[in-house]
C-alpha cells in the first residue's frame, strides 16, 4: 500500500502543473477570491457548480496564497487522500490470496494514471469521483458488517458531493439501484416465482421511469448518447426487473421495511451536509437563488457546450479488450477470432463512413483515432452489458452484492460525461470502469491486460513517449501563475496584465465575454455577477452591465474577440457603449483593451 501510495504520489506531482487552460483556471480562481471578499455563490455570483468547491479553493488561497498554483495543491492533496480509499476498494473487490495486494497496488496504479495526472485541474467532478470512491467503500464495509452506520457514512460522501456539484446525484441514484439489488439477494424465500405485487409494481414503474429520464436528458446526442448514456443504466435497471420476477419473495411489506432500513441512514447521511451548506442560504433568503443556479442554469449549458459522445462503432472498438481480458469468449481461439473480426470491421468502417471530425482527412486517420483513442469509451456500455448478464446467470468471479455495487456506480456514474463528451471527461469515470473490469474479469489474461492500459496510460502522459507537441514549456510567470504553458501564453498574459495595471484605477475592471481568466490574472474584481455570459438571463443585460461598470467607477474595460467563444460576441449595443465610454485602445491576442 505505502509503495502504490508513493508511485502514485510520484505521478499526480511530476504532472501536476501541466495541461493548462485559461479559461476553467480564471473560472475556478475568480470564484473562490469572490467568497474571500465575502460573496455567496448563486447569491452573488453565478457559480458554475454548487458553491462548496469556491469554498474550498477560498481556504486554500488563505493557506498558501492566491494562485492557479494554489488551486491545483488542493487537488493534489485530495487525491493523495483519494489513493489509499481506492486502493482498499480494490483490494476488497480482488481474489484472495498472496497475490492480492499487488493485484490492487496495480489496479490502483492504472486508475491514478488515467485520471488526475491526464487533466490536473482541480475541476469539481474530480471531487465528485473522490467522494463517491469514498461512498463505495462505506458501503463494501455495511456488506461486510451489516452495521448500518456504514449507510449513513455513505450517505455523507453523496451529499458532500452533491455540494461540490450536483452531478453527485449520479452516486445518490447508484446507492440506491444497489439497494433494491441487496434487498432481492436477502430475500431467501424458496418457491416459484412470486405474483405482482404492489412493492414490485413500484419497482418496475421506479426503474423504467429512471431509464426515461436519461434517454429524454441525452435525446439531442441521437443513437450516441443512447449507446453511452442509456444502455448503462438500463442494464442495471431490466436487471433488478428481471430478477424480480423470477423469483419467489417475502411479502412486499417486509421486502420494503428491508429496502428502507437500508435506505434510511443513507438518506440521513446525505442530509446532513447538504443542511449545512443551506446555513447562510436560509439566514441571507438566497435558497431560491441556490435552488435556480443549481438546478435551472445548468440546462443553459447544454446549447451552448454539448458534445456528442462517440459514435456507437466505438463498441466495436472495444471487443478485443473485452476478449483479452476474458469477458467474451470462453476459449482463446474464441477471443482472438472475435479481436480479429472486430478490427477488421473497424478498418471497412473507417473506409466507408464519412470523417467524423473535422481535423480527419483519411481513412487511415479515421481509423487510427478508433482504435487508440475512443477505444475506451465503449468499454462501458458493454461492461455494464456483460456484468448485468453475468449476475442474472449467477457465474461471477467477485460475489454478487460487491459487483452489483460497482457496476451501479459506473452506470450512473458514467453521466457525467454529458453534455460535454470531451476526452477529459472520460477520464473522471475511468477509476470506475477499470475497478468495474477488475471486479469481472477472469483471473488469467487480467494481469497482462492491466499492465497494457498502464503502459498506455504513461504514454500518454509523458509527451516524448506520446508524440505531444510541448512547445518548450515553461512555468506561467505571473504572481498568480503555477503550471506550464506555451511561450506564447505567457507572452499574452505578461503583456496584457501589464497593459491593464497601467490604465485601471480602483479594485475593479469590466471583461467580457467568457473572460474569468483576465480578472483574475490581472488581480481586479469583476463588477457584475457574471463568470459565463451564456448562464446570463439576456433580458436587459446590457443595461446592468453598464449600470455596474459606472456603479464601480470603472476605467478599464477588457473585450475578449475569439471567435469560438461559446457565449458567442458581445452584444453590438454594448460593444457601441464601451467605445464610447473607453475610446483608448491597445490589443494583445484575441484581447482588445480599452480605457479612458
Amino acid at each position: 500500500m505505502v509503495l502504490t501510495w508513493l508511485l502514485s504520489a510520484c505521478v499526480v506531482l511530476r504532472h501536476r502543473n501541466d495541461f493548462f487552460y485559461d479559461v476553467d483556471e480564471g473560472m475556478l480562481g475568480e470564484s473562490a477570491e469572490r467568497v474571500m471578499h465575502g460573496e455567496l455563490p448563486h447569491r452573488d455570483f453565478v457559480d458554475v457548480y454548487t458553491g462548496a468547491l469556491a469554498q474550498l479553493d477560498a481556504v486554500g488561497f488563505r493557506i498558501w496564497g492566491v494562485s492557479i498554483e494554489t488551486l491545483r495543491t488542493v487537488l493534489v492533496i485530495a487525491t493523495l487522500l483519494w489513493v489509499p480509499v481506492f486502493f482498499w476498494v480494490a483490494l476488497r473487490l480482488a481474489r484472495p490470496g498472496p497475490a492480492a495486494p499487488w493485484a490492487a497496488s496495480l489496479v490502483t496504479l492504472t486508475a491514478v494514471c488515467w485520471s488526475v495526472p491526464n487533466h490536473p485541474r482541480g475541476m469539481p467532478t474530480w471531487y465528485t469521483l473522490f467522494f463517491a470512491t469514498a461512498g463505495t467503500a462505506a458501503v463494501l464495509r455495511y456488506l461486510d458488517t451489516r452495521h448500518r452506520r456504514w449507510m449513513w457514512v455513505a450517505g455523507m460522501a453523496a451529499g458532500v458531493s452533491c455540494t461540490f456539484k450536483i452531478v453527485g446525484l449520479y452516486f445518490i441514484a447508484a446507492v440506491l439501484l444497489f439497494a433494491v439489488f441487496d434487498e432481492q439477494e436477502s430475500d431467501t424465500v424458496a418457491g416459484p416465482p412470486s405474483p405482482l405485487s404492489w412493492y414490485s409494481a413500484l419497482l418496475d414503474g421506479a426503474l423504467v421511469a429512471f431509464c426515461a429520464a436519461i434517454a429524454k436528458m441525452v435525446a439531442n446526442d441521437g443513437v450516441a448518447g443512447i449507446v453511452h448514456y442509456v444502455v448503462p443504466s438500463a442494464a442495471i435497471a431490466l436487471l433488478l426487473i428481471w430478477r424480480e420476477h423470477t423469483r419467489a419473495h417475502a411479502p412486499p411489506a417486509m421486502r420494503a421495511a428491508r429496502f428502507l432500513q437500508a435506505v434510511a441512514p443513507f438518506a440521513i447521511g446525505v442530509l446532513i451536509p447538504v443542511a449545512l451548506f443551506l446555513v447562510p442560504y436560509v439566514r441571507s433568503g438566497a435558497v431560491a437563488a441556490l435552488a435556480r443556479g443549481v438546478f435551472v442554469t445548468p440546462f443553459r449549458r447544454i446549447g451552448h457546450l454539448a458534445l456528442a459522445p462517440p459514435p456507437p462503432i466505438t463498441l466495436l472498438a472495444a471487443l478485443p479488450i473485452l476478449a483479452a481480458v476474458g469477458l467474451i469468449g470462453r476459449r482463446v481461439g474464441t477471443r482472438l477470432l472475435i479481436a480479429l473480426a472486430s478490427v477488421a470491421g473497424l478498418a471497412v468502417w473507417a473506409w466507408h463512413a464519412p470523417f467524423t471530425d473535422a481535423t480527419i482527412h483519411t481513412h487511415w486517420e479515421e481509423f487510427s483515432r478508433l482504435l487508440p483513442r475512443d477505444v475506451e469509451r465503449g468499454l462501458i456500455p458493454l461492461s455494464l452489458v456483460i456484468g448485468a448478464i453475468a449476475l442474472a446467470r449467477g457465474h461471477t468471479r467477485t460475489p454478487p452484492l460487491p459487483l452489483a455495487l460497482v457496476l451501479c456506480v459506473l452506470a450512473t456514474g458514467t453521466l457525467v460525461q454529458f453534455p460535454y463528451s470531451l476526452p477529459q471527461y472520460f477520464q473522471y469515470t475511468a477509476p470506475l470502469l477499470i475497478l468495474a473490469v477488475f471486479a469481472l474479469a477472469p483471473r488469467p489474461g487480467t494481469a497482462v491486460v492491466a499492465v497494457g492500459f498502464l503502459l498506455f496510460a504513461i504514454v500518454r502522459l509523458e509527451p516524448r513517449l506520446g508524440g505531444r507537441d510541448i512547445h518548450d514549456t515553461a512555468q506561467l510567470d505571473l504572481p498568480r501563475g503555477g503550471p506550464r504553458v506555451a511561450p506564447n501564453i505567457n507572452a499574452r498574459y505578461r503583456e496584457l496584465r501589464t497593459i491593464v495595471r497601467a490604465h485601471a484605477q480602483g479594485e475593479y475592471i469590466y471583461a467580457g465575454p467568457n473572460s474569468p481568466q483576465v480578472y483574475f490574472f490581472t488581480g481586479f474584481r469583476n463588477p457584475t455577477p457574471t463568470l459565463y455570459e451564456f448562464f446570463d438571463d439576456t433580458t436587459g443585460r446590457d443595461a446592468r452591465v453598464l449600470r455596474a461598470i459606472d456603479m464601480r467607477h470603472v476605467t478599464a474595460v477588457v473585450i475578449n474577440n475569439q471567435i469560438d467563444s461559446t457565449s458567442g460576441p458581445i452584444d453590438p449595443p454594448l460593444r457601441q457603449a464601451l467605445d464610447d465610454r473607453f475610446p483608448l485602445t491597445r490589443t494583445v491576442d484575441n484581447y482588445e483593451v480599452r480605457w479612458r
